[in-house]
């Protein structure tokens, strides 16, 4: 019987650290269409696939960790820094458990945003993420 993948199934790691509070996450994986038009096409713009890129989003509640849980979560500054540093970050994204997908790659960051609401709501931060390496699909 097939299950479907709800978002508390889905963890997502950056350099083995886990990603937690995420508000949202997204990936994409693109291949751009070139158009080949010669005479054999008849003035029809053929198509074919061209080159393969990939990018992502996260976003999530900005956290102060004791220094027992650094190691094991990903932190703002951590981020931040792979970011200043133009440092590529290892990515996993593991959907629905064991039986799941997992997806990885290494990635650059393009930029980190912070966003803090109006009122008493929580800080947040997104991080987007450009390909350095294909998106694979794992076990």
């Amino acid at each position: 019987m097939a299950s479907e993948i709800l978002a508390t199934n889905v963890v997502i790691k950056i350099n083995d650290k886990v990603f937690g509070c995420a508000q949202s996450a997204s990936f994409s994986t693109k291949v751009e269409m070139t158009g080949v038009v010669c005479s054999a096409t008849g003035g029809f713009k053929k198509q074919v696939p061209g080159m393969e890129s990939w990018d992502g989003s996260l976003t999530a509640i900005v956290r102060t960790f004791p220094t027992a849980e650094v190691a094991s979560n990903v932190t703002l500054r951590e981020m931040y820094t792979s970011l200043r540093e133009k440092t590529l970050v290892d990515v996993e994204y593991e959907l629905g458990g064991v039986d799941g997908f997992i997806f990885s790659s290494k990635a650059y960051l393009s930029n980190v945003d912070i966003s803090v609401p109006e009122g008493s709501g929580a800080v947040t931060w997104t991080a987007n993420l450009v390909g350095a390496e294909p998106l694979l699909l794992g076990a």
